[in-house]
């Protein structure tokens, strides 16, 4: 069961009890698609307006609906982010509840972030990914999406998680974000932990080549095991004098 369906279901809060019928009306239209996206953002303002802790657990429901419009969807999320943050304190156990929960986080973790500070963020997301176990499509989906919005943070404790899920995770799809969210990362010590991984004759191939793409498009320069790397290239690659890996 999702968030929705737990605290929209037959118009019911986290707390089991029902949505007012204000509330309840508000709900209905930010989690619409096809409603107009004034009448959603007007619910957005009469939310943050009337700012009680069921407005908030109200709320944070408009991060699981995708408008239509990209640029319409991102700007009503931005709004209630916003709003959530005006709000306060009470914003941050249902934005803490819809992580736990939802995988659409990107506004809801920067929400957050703002709330409550960076390093109880991370605190935070690290327990979450810590405890999620990737079994199921939609697991798979939220872990892939706390490692992305992770790497936000300039925390020395994420790069460190980054390997960790390198080292222990089973499902590719979570490691394939780990290195791309270490990528954004790198410096010389984390090029060269991919380098190692790149010419380990163990490595699989979907991780091998995600290094590769990642290397060829940030022309890292990788000269000092360049013939170990020359083994590892499919025949449309080549590496050259200076370590830069280029396609052919």
């Amino acid at each position: 069961m999702g968030i929705f369906d737990k605290l929209f279901g037959g118009d019911k809060g986290d707390n089991g009890k029902k949505f007012s019928y204000q509330v309840a009306r508000a709900v209905k239209k930010i989690t619409n698609p096809n409603q107009q996206p004034t009448e959603r953002k007007f619910a957005i303002q009469s939310l943050a307006q009337l700012g009680t802790d069921e407005a908030a657990q109200a709320l944070v429901l408009r991060f699981s609906m995708r408008a239509e419009q990209s640029i319409v969807d991102e700007e009503e999320k931005k709004m209630a982010a916003d709003a959530l943050v005006g709000m306060g304190k009470k914003s941050v156990e249902p934005l803490k509840d819809f992580i736990h929960r939802e995988t659409s986080l990107y506004w809801p973790i920067r929400a957050l972030s703002r709330l409550i500070g960076e390093a109880e963020t991370v605190d935070y997301l690290l327990q979450e990914i810590e405890e999620c176990e990737a079994i199921f499509d939609r697991d798979v989906l939220r872990k892939m999406e706390l490692v992305s919005n992770l790497t936000q943070f300039q925390d020395p404790r994420v790069v460190e998680t980054l390997k960790k899920l390198l080292e222990e995770e089973e499902n590719e799809e979570i490691k394939v974000k780990a290195i791309e969210g270490l990528s954004n990362l790198a410096d010389n010590e984390i090029i060269r932990y991919f380098v190692d991984r790149f010419v380990n004759p163990d490595e699989t191939q979907r991780i091998r080549n995600t290094i590769l793409h990642i290397a060829v498009e940030k022309k890292w320069k990788m000269k000092y095991r360049r013939e170990e790397i020359k083994q590892f290239l499919p025949p449309t690659y080549w590496i050259d004098d200076v370590g830069i890996i280029r396609r052919k």
